[in-house]
């Protein structure tokens, strides 16, 4: 199981994402499961550096009770994203090095952006997230020119 750290809002709103994955996708809830050990709400709000530390499986997420009208089924899908994370970095062993090659992290980012677009349509979100997170994968998709450096990551 997932631990679930953060505010009581927070923990039932990310219960509910992994029982809906759990119900409608199984694959995709035990994917998650075996990448994740803990979300944990990021309480540094509004200047937030989130996402996945795949040395000890931890997605820091940023998060406020806004996800509605169909963007909390986004937030299930971001699930699979940091997991996928979490099991390529496991798989080849470096995925957060300590030297930013910005080919390489916006083509990882790429890889698990693709997967949580397939996410998001297989939860049946509405079509301005399912075309929200197509725009995403566009722009990240730009990004592995190399163009654009990786982000700072605060250690």
């Amino acid at each position: 199981m997932i631990s679930l750290v953060g505010d009581a809002e927070f923990q039932a709103f990310y219960t509910r994402r992994l029982e809906e994955l759990e119900r409608k996708l199984p694959h995709r809830y035990d994917y998650v499961l075996r990448g994740l050990d803990k979300v944990e709400q990021d309480a540094c709000q509004p200047s937030c550096s989130f996402g996945v530390n795949t040395d000890i499986a931890t997605f820091l997420a940023y998060w406020y009770p806004l996800y509605v009208n169909g963007w909390e089924k986004r937030e299930s899908a971001i699930l699979a994203h940091e997991a996928c994370h979490v099991h390529r970095d496991r798989a080849r062993g470096f995925y957060r090095s300590p030297t930013c090659d910005p080919n390489y992290f916006w083509s990882e980012e790429t890889i698990c952006r693709e997967l949580e677009l397939e996410v998001v349509i297989e939860l049946g979100a509405p079509s301005h997230v399912i075309e929200g997170v197509r725009n995403m994968l566009a722009n990240t998709r730009a990004r592995s020119t190399g163009e654009v450096p990786c982000p700072v990551w605060e250690e």
